[in-house]
């Protein structure tokens, strides 16, 4: 669905890809479908769609390969370009497509940052055990931001539109201290003075 361009393998029967098919056509264009020469026929129901049929030989592999770039430039200079029937008959009968990128609709970024941290599980590791009172090092957050930095973006992000971290200087009673060593994000840490 979010994807610029998908090829799909029509050469042995599966559902599935048939069903994936299916769904990318009704979400958007830029959609390559390619069959093996040497597989079965095609079923009667998407044999009309344009494909690409290769040889799985090394000749066979090099031609696919020059077809692969004629479509990738063709989508690189028609980005909107529809390229199945799907969406043509919708644009033909004006069909308004549901609008998911509401803001109602919208992920809250604390929940966008959690299913961040899933994907990194040395850095939710990092966090259980700060959560759970244990001393964690600055430059271990650091590492595992420099390591995970897509994560280390939701995060921020989140921090950020909750009111947790400012970029608005060092004026403190804007900030909100972020819990480390075991202290609550509410209550100011005492300074050291030398």
């Amino acid at each position: 669905m979010h994807s610029d361009i998908v090829v799909a393998d029509i050469t042995y029967p599966n559902p599935n890809v048939f069903y994936e098919l299916g769904l990318r056509h009704a979400c958007k264009g830029g959609t390559i479908i390619i069959r093996d020469l040497s597989g079965p026929r095609v079923p009667f129901d998407i044999a009309h769609l344009r494909h690409i049929e290769y040889e799985n030989t090394p000749s066979g592999m090099k031609k696919l390969s020059d077809q692969f770039k004629s479509y990738l430039d063709h989508f690189a200079r028609v980005p909107q370009a529809i390229d199945n029937q799907f969406q043509e008959i919708a644009k033909l009968t004006d069909f308004k497509f549901p609008d998911y990128s509401d803001p109602q609709n919208q992920i809250m970024p604390e929940v966008k940052a959690m299913m961040a941290l899933m994907q990194a599980p040395e850095m939710l590791e990092l966090f259980a055990r700060s959560g759970r009172g244990e001393e964690v090092d600055q430059t271990e957050i650091f590492a595992m931001m420099a390591k995970y930095p897509q994560v280390a973006g939701q995060l921020l992000q989140a921090l950020f539109q909750s009111g947790h971290i400012s970029f608005e200087g060092n004026n403190a009673s804007r900030e909100r201290n972020l819990p480390t060593r075991g202290s609550s994000p509410n209550k100011p840490r005492k300074r050291r003075r030398n």
